[in-house]
């Protein structure tokens, strides 16, 4: 996992074949006015979910991992707490579906890190995670995030 702003992004493009092309993605696209939905940017090794919602207690959430994609969650407006730990504090409760590529857990000990506007998180398919939960301490607030999908 990788926790960071988008102006230190460049230090992590060696990382991966597809992060350069991801992040300048993020750099160049006018991400505000982006409707939500998804966006190709190299077919099924690289394409972007921008999303909206609410974000929720944390009892209310589950966290997920993936198996053939690495996500970079990066936040355009709001904010949220993200969960992020091992699968070894984990119980399976939805099986793997491979035409999502997800699955989910209940979670009891886990690490607690904030997302704000700017900021991104890189989740390698060993990570799971609890993203869109509300910030201890703070009612439930919108956001708008987009979530790149890179292909391992």
């Amino acid at each position: 996992m990788i926790l960071d702003t988008i102006a230190n992004a460049a230090k992590y493009e060696v990382l991966h074949k597809s992060f350069k092309k991801a992040f300048d993605f993020i750099r160049e696209s006018d991400l505000k006015s982006m409707e939500l939905g998804r966006y190709e940017i190299d077919g099924d090794n690289i394409f972007a979910l921008v999303q909206g919602y609410t974000t929720k207690a944390v009892n209310e959430k589950q966290f997920e991992a993936h198996r053939n994609y690495i996500d970079i969650q990066y936040m355009i407006s709001g904010s949220e707490m993200m969960g992020y730990t091992t699968p070894d504090y984990l119980t399976v409760t939805t099986e793997y579906n491979p035409d999502t590529d997800v699955e989910l857990y209940s979670h009891t000990s886990f690490t607690e890190c904030e997302l704000d506007v700017k900021d991104f998180a890189v989740f390698y398919p060993e990570d799971s995670h609890m993203p869109g939960c509300s910030i201890r301490g703070r009612t439930a607030g919108e956001v708008k995030k987009l979530v790149l999908k890179i292909k391992k």
